[in-house]
């Protein structure tokens, strides 16, 4: 039996909840009786069944009181208490249940290792970005340490983060999308008039490096740019301010580029508009934070079979060759998008192949139930991890 823990929400509809809710989906088409508990203020769930995932909220049910003093009491019962009643409640009802943490509160993690440690349950981190990056290092840092001595094993996102915080037995599981989704590339259903570029994502600059792609379409040959049409999924950290200066940036542009803003959507939906677009773009800069994590949008752009045109971050070129699963750019600068962009529109039969083949990478290796099944053998066995 396996539980997950998770300070995240029930609406799986941003980058962490979605990563948990596949992979919790992916141990469970192993076989593998799985519970996440989720750390949550949200009052108006107890406890619900998806895809034969069971999602507990650590509220338990409780109303939620109208004094600011009694709900904050309430969330530290549900962090101390109950979290140790609900591993002993495990204990007694499994014979060797696993605990997989994922999530940087270092309240939660150290409370959840020591009640495992002590009630003899197998703890294991997965950690998705660098703890150290808020500038709390000592105690980021004394945290990690005390985790890794009592834990058995450690999951990373990626191989830079391994390397940096390396544990004696870590196992390196990046994102994952779907095992159905990727049964066959799904059909197309693209404006025929535009040649539809796609971004999902938040808006931003430092780590998805929105304005690299923006400052590329600027330098598209005319001729093209009249043909395109920018697909943008997602919404920005300072809401309309950044989006409109974008959009400010791009209308002014002689020929005009189409734009179509859908702000944050849930995840089935951004899949669809996902297939509806001729190439889909990740412009990461090289960075603190891209270094060490991995785009979980990524496996998804895969999926859909659409040609991706991405830059070299993290492990990105452990996974993709550049012009035959992917298009890979060493540098993220808007030249070199630009250029990119104009090949591809200019031989898209080649880049149709590129997407197929990429396609096949996701479905070998960004498979919820492929890594599932791995991170399922490396908690029964950390010791013989690869």
């Amino acid at each position: 039996m396996v539980v997950i823990s998770v300070k995240a929400g029930i609406k799986f509809n941003n980058a962490v909840s979605t990563y948990i809710k596949r992979l919790a989906e992916g141990i469970s088409c192993n076989g593998e009786t799985v519970r996440v508990l989720m750390y949550t203020h949200d009052y108006s769930w107890q406890e619900t069944v998806i895809n034969n995932v069971t999602y507990i909220n650590s509220l338990k049910g409780r109303l939620r009181s109208r004094f600011r003093f009694i709900r904050g009491l309430t969330y530290y019962w549900q962090i101390y208490i109950a979290t140790w009643c609900f591993i002993l409640s495990l204990k007694k009802e499994y014979l060797h249940p696993i605990c997989v943490h994922i999530g940087d509160s270092d309240v939660i993690r150290l409370n959840l290792v020591l009640a495992c440690r002590i009630l003899g349950v197998d703890y294991f981190a997965n950690i998705l970005e660098h703890p150290f990056r808020a500038g709390k290092g000592a105690r980021k840092a004394f945290i990690s340490k005390v985790t890794s001595l009592l834990s058995p094993g450690t999951i990373y996102i990626s191989h830079g983060l391994k390397n940096e915080l390396g544990h004696q037995h870590g196992l390196v599981v990046p994102p994952t999308v779907e095992a159905e989704r990727l049964l066959r590339i799904p059909g197309q259903q693209a404006d025929s008039r535009k040649f539809t570029i796609g971004y999902c994502g938040t808006i931003s600059n430092y780590k998805d490096g929105f304005d690299i792609l923006v400052g590329a379409l600027q330098l598209v040959r005319d001729d093209l740019k009249s043909q395109i049409k920018l697909l943008i999924i997602g919404d920005s950290n300072r809401k309309d301010q950044t989006i409109k200066s974008f959009e400010q940036e791009l209308s002014g542009l002689q020929p005009e580029i189409e734009l179509q803003f859908t702000g944050r959507l849930e995840n089935d939906e951004v899949m669809k508009h996902l297939q509806g677009c001729q190439l889909l773009v990740l412009t990461r800069p090289e960075n603190f934070q891209t270094r060490y994590g991995f785009p979980s949008k990524l496996p998804e752009y895969l999926s859909t079979g659409r040609p991706v045109l991405v830059t070299r971050v993290s492990d990105i070129p452990l996974y993709l060759e550049n012009g035959i699963s992917a298009y890979l750019l060493d540098a993220a600068s808007p030249v070199s998008v630009a250029r990119t962009i104009e090949h591809i529109i200019q031989n898209y039969a080649e880049a149709c192949e590129v997407g197929e083949r990429g396609f096949e990478v996701a479905q070998k290796v960004f498979n919820n139930q492929v890594q599932g099944k791995r991170v399922l053998e490396f908690c029964r066995n950390p010791q013989g991890a690869l």
